[in-house]
């Protein structure tokens, strides 16, 4: 439990039980099970009731120290599949597909005994999934109806296609208007974790969209100081699997370029290159070549634990986030939040929600050009001068970091969603709108 989130034995006991739906919590590691893990111990801890649905592929780990029931059989990150069909019918049979997988699991779980009083959370749902619990929550017995809690982390604006090649904005726009025709809609809650991503919803109901905090904080953030190298030496860290979307081909041209021109020396650079069925032909062949470069370049070609991920990321001078604009120009990462609770300098894309925040904090980073592999290496090249100057802007934004992401706070929120006033937490004025942001002068 982290200090800044007060004692628990003085909050108030959650009035009902807390039902977090995750299909993506598949194993004992991972930001799905971050998330939900200190979700459930703050709701737990304060003499609530909960229980996590999870993939049935949850194996290992610490059973008995959740209520974990395994029902759903696909990973939210498995919904789609790509057909050898053209884009628009491949997006919307994947549509079909994955909410029939979806709907199909939470039927299991329809006579759970819910009560008026509970909270069904979602906190990752995009619109493989909506139409599938639009459906679910609606033949719910209504005298028992749950409180609904979605929480969107996708982006959904009109000019951003998704992955599934489809409209995705006026998908969400349907669908979300027939959640607010439901008989019990006031039950039905929206949320995010960003606000540029709250004003996009916006668009799409009348309903107040809310922001929450991010609550899965490393417990190293709460310790002494970071780790780092010694100081003749910098160590760059990228952190997740090989994707596209994750900036990892761009990453690797910079990486070569930088290797093959003899530069920057004394930096070592450690790229977790695990794939997955998501990864992309672009991001294979980028960890091809890399692993042909060998020297100062270490791959780490698995998933990691939870303990093995912190201390890689305890161990960086920097953690590197080239993640692709159009992907994450709204959308959180929960790497860069990470980075910020352990007081890490970062180097990340401008014109990003990342962008944003390390603005608003003061924080330790540097910004590159999105999809520039000359910018990228220009900021590993800027990063070795200013590396003193950032380590301390970064441990001192830490601590005002945490004092809005964690669990407490959200935990208090999501209370504050359901209790007799109802409405957003003032707490949510910690987050800046599009309005604040484009008042800032472009210096």
């Amino acid at each position: 439990m982290l200090e800044n989130s007060g004692s628990r034995a003085c909050k108030d006991r959650p009035p009902g039980k807390l039902h977090i739906l995750d299909s993506g919590y598949s194993g004992y590691a991972g930001h799905h099970y971050e998330y939900t893990s200190v979700v459930y111990d703050e709701w737990v801890g304060r003499g609530g009731e909960a229980a996590i649905y999870a993939a049935k592929l949850a194996e290992g780990g610490p059973e008995t120290d959740c209520n974990v029931r395994r029902i759903f059989r696909r990973s939210l990150h498995s919904f789609f599949t790509p057909f050898r069909l053209p884009a628009l019918i491949n997006g919307m049979l994947n549509l079909l597909l994955g909410n029939a997988f979806y709907l199909r699991d939470l039927r299991k779980i329809r006579n759970s005994g819910f009560s008026n009083k509970d909270i069904i959370l979602i906190h990752t749902i995009n619109h493989s999934m909506l139409p599938a619990v639009y459906l679910w929550y609606k033949a719910l017995p209504q005298e028992h109806a749950p409180y609904l809690l979605l929480l969107f982390r996708y982006n959904n604006v009109e000019h951003t296609p998704g992955p599934h090649y489809l409209p995705t904005y006026r998908i969400y726009k349907f669908l979300m208007g027939l959640f607010d025709r439901l008989r019990d809609a006031k039950k039905v809650l929206y949320t995010t974790d960003s606000g540029f991503l709250a004003e996009e919803y916006q668009t799409l109901t009348k309903k107040k969209v809310c922001v929450l905090p991010i609550p899965h904080m490393p417990a190293a953030a709460t310790g002494g100081p970071p780790q780092a190298s010694a100081p003749e030496r910098i160590v760059a860290v990228y952190l997740g699997d090989a994707r596209d979307e994750k900036g990892y081909p761009l990453l690797s041209e910079a990486v070569a370029g930088i290797l093959q021109d003899g530069a920057l020396q004394n930096v070592d650079f450690i790229i977790q290159s695990n794939t997955s069925r998501h990864s992309g032909k672009m991001s294979i062949g980028a960890r091809n070549r890399l692993q042909a470069l060998g020297g100062r370049v270490a791959l780490i070609d698995r998933s990691l634990k939870t303990e093995d991920y912190y201390e890689l990321m305890m161990k960086a001078d920097v953690v590197v986030i080239p993640y692709r604009i159009r992907d994450y120009y709204s959308r959180t990462s929960g790497i860069f939040a990470e980075a910020m609770a352990l007081g890490k300098p970062v180097i990340i894309p401008s014109d990003t929600w990342m962008e944003r925040q390390l603005i608003k904090y003061d924080g330790g980073g540097i910004t590159f050009e999105s999809g520039s592999a000359r910018s990228l290496a220009d900021a590993f090249a800027a990063f070795p001068a200013k590396r003193d100057e950032l380590r301390r802007k970064a441990r001192a934004a830490s601590g005002q970091w945490l004092q809005f992401h964690n669990p407490g706070n959200y935990v208090d929120m999501l209370l504050q969603l359901v209790g007799p006033a109802g409405g957003c937490s003032e707490k949510t004025a910690a987050e800046w709108s599009a309005k604040d942001w484009r008042s800032i002068p472009n210096e």
